[in-house]
């Protein structure tokens, strides 16, 4: 059997397959979260599913922290 790595989506916390998820990274010039669709860049990433109501509240969390200033 082979092994399948796994990753929690960091809105509705459920685990799925790491090619389920899309992942996001902080570009390291400007500070700010962009999308890696390789899952290949550097650093600590976070995930969120493909479902609509988790990309449409991690575009909200992502646009208020942009707001006040704070990476995520």
């Amino acid at each position: 059997m082979k092994h399948v790595a796994s990753r929690m989506c960091v809105i509705c916390r459920k685990r799925r397959p790491k090619t389920e998820l899309a992942r996001y990274v902080l570009a390291e010039r400007e500070g700010e979260p962009a999308p890696d669709a390789g899952q290949t860049l550097p650093g600590r990433g976070v995930y969120h599913c493909f479902d609509g109501a988790c990309g449409a509240a991690f575009a909200r969390r992502l646009a208020g922290k942009k707001a006040k200033g704070r990476s995520v």
